[in-house]
């Protein structure tokens, strides 16, 4: 997602103004909470929102945008128990299970996760797919690209934002189907030209069709987009995570390789974290750090067949313990 510097400047004096005729208001309270996060202020950003709850409205809204500056920080406790309690506070606002799902997705605990987005996607109003979608990815998660393809088409017209057109791109991708994977890819990047993770996938599929110099385009404009969010937001572990796997995937193995050495100390065993540093050592190189962080990934919750077929594992393939690790059932006689 872009982080516009000049945008975030102006909604934070825009939010202090209206303090200013009215200081308990909530939603300017929000607003300021929200950038503070975006601008890495992420101790703010919490001493904000826990001083709003008591009198917000719709405190279940300000418990989902406390439990995101607490998982920035990597409190993912402390973001579980508060994304809980939006779902208790009220049982029926699709917007905490959708959140709750999504959380409980990036720590590999799919099922839980699955049951969210299924109530989300039952409370939802009509015209709102955000937990169908959800639901789909989970079925990527799993492998299951025909499943996800069939859910992501129960939404109609085309793709109205980047992350869904990705995702539509990445089932077919795994399918075989790689010319439709390329289109949607690039209607990704239509939709949204500012978005790494969009360029990166995009990358990705070009590669695949043996396009290798615009694919390298792809990921440094990736690590060129990732650095001006790291000027708005430094020190954001999502963003220097995502930073060091589209550096590696533009071959830049020398600074990839020493980022995602300390990213692997420093940042919490998540599905995203383990997925994407697997993919940097993996693509420069590193056997052994990368068949480690192969099966970290999968202890995290990362589906096994997923991995199997990721191009950046092509040169552990032929690896019996990357066999042994993907292929864990035996094969029959």
């Amino acid at each position: 997602q872009e982080l516009d510097p000049e945008l975030l400047s102006r909604a934070e004096a825009e939010a202090k103004l209206a303090l200013e005729t009215d200081p308990d208001l909530p939603a300017a309270r929000v607003a300021l909470a929200r950038v503070y996060r975006s601008t890495g202020r992420y101790d703010a950003s919490i001493e904000a929102l826990e001083d709003v709850l008591a009198g917000h409205p719709h405190p279940g809204l300000a418990y989902r945008e406390l439990a995101a500056s607490y998982e920035r920080i990597g409190n993912l406790e402390e973001a579980e128990r508060c994304l809980q309690a939006s779902v208790a506070l009220d049982d029926a606002d699709w917007g905490s299970w959708n959140s709750l799902g999504i959380f409980l997705s990036r720590l590999g605990r799919f099922s839980e996760a699955r049951n969210a987005f299924q109530k989300a996607s039952e409370l939802a109003p009509p015209g709102v797919y955000r937990p169908l979608e959800n639901l789909g990815t989970m079925s990527l998660y799993d492998g299951d690209f025909a499943a996800a393809i069939e859910l992501y088409e129960q939404i109609p017209g085309p793709p109205p934002y980047a992350v869904l057109a990705s995702n539509m791109a990445t089932a077919y991708y795994f399918l075989g189907d790689i010319p439709k994977a390329a289109r949607y890819y690039r209607v990704a990047v239509e939709l949204d030209p500012k978005n790494a993770e969009v360029r990166r996938n995009l990358g990705d599929v070009l590669l695949k069709q043996g396009l290798e110099e615009e694919a390298r385009e792809q990921s440094l404009e990736g690590v060129a987009l990732m650095d001006a969010e790291l000027v708005i937001s430094p020190g954001d572990p999502e963003l220097l995570r995502r930073r060091t796997m589209y550096a590696a995937k533009a071959g830049q193995c020398e600074a990839a390789l020493a980022e995602g050495r300390q990213l692997a100390v420093t940042q919490p065993k998540t599905v995203d974290s383990t997925w994407d540093l697997a993919y940097v050592f993996a693509l420069c190189g590193e056997r052994d750090e990368a068949i480690a962080a192969v099966r970290q990934a999968i202890d995290a919750g990362v589906s096994p067949a997923a991995l199997r077929e990721e191009d950046e594992f092509a040169a552990l393939r032929d690896d019996p313990e990357f066999q042994a690790l993907t292929n864990p059932e035996p094969a029959s006689d």
